[in-house]
């Protein structure tokens, strides 16, 4: 069953005569947009309005937390430099040789002999005092 290719012509329809524009329509290459048109689509351009606003607002808020992030950053680095810078002075101070040197600038001396204990003999107490 062989079917035959048969070509109905359709009457063409013609084509309805555009709206009249109005007087107040916005008329770009290509577009034209009236009034009514634009009353409809004002809570679209008004949501895209506001995203753009978010989205503008958003990227300032990112590139001053990164700024203050890298602020900081530097910060920290310097401040535990300077942490370690001391922490080393300090553990050379308080070694027992730094010690003997600050100290003979008052006229102290280092002791030479160990600490020895002293019993004094109180009533029915003894007390040890270590020197």
């Amino acid at each position: 069953m062989r079917q035959s290719n048969i070509l109905i012509n359709k009457p063409k329809q013609e084509k309805a005569s555009p709206k009249p524009i109005a007087a107040s329509a916005i008329r770009l290459p290509g577009i034209t947009i009236s009034r009514e048109t634009a009353h409809n689509q004002l809570f679209n351009i008004m949501f895209i309005v506001i995203w753009a606003f978010f989205y503008i607002a958003n990227r300032h808020y990112g590139e001053r937390t990164l700024a203050k992030m890298d602020k900081l950053r530097k910060e920290v680095k310097d401040l535990k430099a300077d942490y370690q810078t001391i922490n080393a002075e300090r553990s050379n101070k308080s070694m027992q040789s730094e010690v003997v040197k600050e100290i003979s600038k008052y006229g102290i001396k280092a002791l030479t002999t160990p600490p020895q204990k002293l019993i004094i003999a109180q009533s029915k107490k003894e007390v040890e005092l270590e020197y």
